[in-house]
């Protein structure tokens, strides 16, 4: 609930340590209501009528510094939003002034939608206009050095605190003109990105469930085929423009398990202001040493809000990047699903058919049981794939014996060898452990 010109007057008196406390309130209160008097039913008194009222007793006792009450007033400049500014500000400084000690803390705090109820004057029509405009102006005022911004709450600006934030605007004009810094940046957050989105992807081949998994890499360079993964190929279009890509996916043909991600330049002013931002509040915060005055704490406060709206725009502008991000298979044909992981997922499902093309030789569920046989010495351990020919017939039997050969080969390097396309066998099924019990099988 907002509190009402006695709870303002009460604070205020209480800093101030007046003895005519109630003729003081009295005195506000009636001349307020006097002035509303012939307004229709729903109007009521703004709660920075008190600072016209009280300021001269707060200058005189210390309350209002006359730093203060300049910065207030020059907001005034002759237009409706300068007359906005300087009520906003009044309002600001009489709310800080608001016990916040237990016992007699109000729970008053100067957040927007409290400075905006706070200055409604008209209950019909529910302050819309106001609600409109104040976050805006709040925003400019904090952005010029007039304000701060604490964990949501608005102060009026400090020296010190203008000290952190002249450190911010110098570090950020200098961030925001360098063009190798933001590319560096950008490119920094734009792969932490989509490795966010595609971590622990993964999905199994097979009726032997093999596993397999995509691989993202990113540069100007095609990726490797020949790693075991599904290669995706990250870029943007800050490096590359949209049809060259294309064009390379379509080239590349049908057979290639590349999938081809590109990320659109999509709101690319608002992504470098986040990233220079950003980057300059964090600057900020690792240069300067803990504050030991409470000016001070709230100007470190101050910045630590400031970098974390500016994360909160930086992860919005990254965001409506990946949401337009393209999926492109080789041939160029491209995957639309709702998200970019579920689009490349299903774009991974089929370039797995193409890295592994022979993977289908040896696939099968029941490879434990042939493995069962042969060691019992059975004289058809292939029964159970439903395969009744000879045995060193049969395409994955032979493939391995011809890669053992006459004279044999290690374990590990048969091992290697079936892992990689474009057999990759299911491991643990055969080519493990198949190799061993090659002579009982085949």
């Amino acid at each position: 609930m907002s509190p009402s010109l006695a709870d303002f007057s009460r604070g205020l008196y209480d800093r101030a340590g007046s003895n005519s406390q109630l003729r003081a309130q009295l005195r506000i209160v009636h001349q307020a209501t006097r002035e509303v008097a012939n307004e229709p039913v729903g109007t009521v008194v703004p709660a920075d009528v008190l600072y016209e009222n009280l300021f001269l007793d707060m200058l005189s006792t210390g309350v209002l510094l006359r730093e203060v009450d300049n910065t207030i007033r020059e907001q005034r400049d002759g237009t409706p939003e300068g007359e906005l500014r300087s009520r906003l500000c009044a309002l600001i400084f009489l709310v800080g002034q608001l016990p916040t000690d237990p016992g007699s803390d109000t729970g008053v705090r100067a957040t927007v939608e409290t400075l905006t109820d706070l200055l409604v004057d008209d209950l019909r029509a529910g302050g819309a206009s106001l609600r409109a405009r104040i976050p805006g102006l709040l925003e400019g005022m904090v952005e010029g050095g007039k304000l701060m911004q604490v964990e949501g709450e608005y102060r009026l600006q400090t020296r010190e605190g203008a000290e952190w934030t002249a450190a911010y605007g110098s570090s950020y004009a200098r961030i925001f003109g360098d063009d190798a810094r933001i590319a560096n940046d950008r490119a920094r957050e734009l792969k932490q990105a989509v490795s966010e989105v595609l971590r622990g992807l993964g999905f199994p081949q097979g009726e032997s469930k093999t596993p397999r998994k995509v691989e993202a890499h990113f540069g100007a360079d095609a990726p490797p085929t020949g790693t075991g993964a599904v290669p995706v190929w990250v870029r943007d279009e800050w490096a590359v423009g949209d049809r060259a890509v294309t064009d390379e996916a379509r080239a590349a043909g049908v057979e290639d398990p590349t999938v081809y991600v590109f990320l659109p330049r999509r709101g690319a002013d608002e992504l470098k202001r986040a990233l220079a931002s950003y980057e300059a509040a964090t600057e900020v915060l690792g240069s300067r040493a803990t504050p030991s005055t409470r000016e001070g704490e709230e100007a470190r406060a101050a910045m630590e809000s400031r970098r974390r709206r500016a994360r909160s725009s930086l992860d919005a502008a990254i965001g409506a990047v990946m949401e337009n991000a393209r999926v492109l298979q080789g041939g160029g044909t491209e995957v639309v699903e709702n998200t970019l992981r579920a689009a490349v997922e299903k774009a991974a499902r089929a370039s797995v058919e193409r890295l592994y093309p022979q993977f289908r030789t040896g696939d099968h569920a029941r490879w434990e049981t042939v493995m069962k046989r042969a060691r019992e010495g059975s004289g058809s351990p292939l029964e159970p794939l439903g395969y009744t020919g000879n045995a060193e017939n049969h395409p994955a039997c032979s493939r391995v014996l011809g890669s053992v050969g006459a004279a044999g080969k290690r374990g590990r390097d048969v091992r290697a060898e079936f892992r990689m396309p474009p057999m990759a066998g299911p491991r643990t099924r055969w080519t493990a452990r198949y190799w061993r019990f090659s002579p009982r099988v085949c």
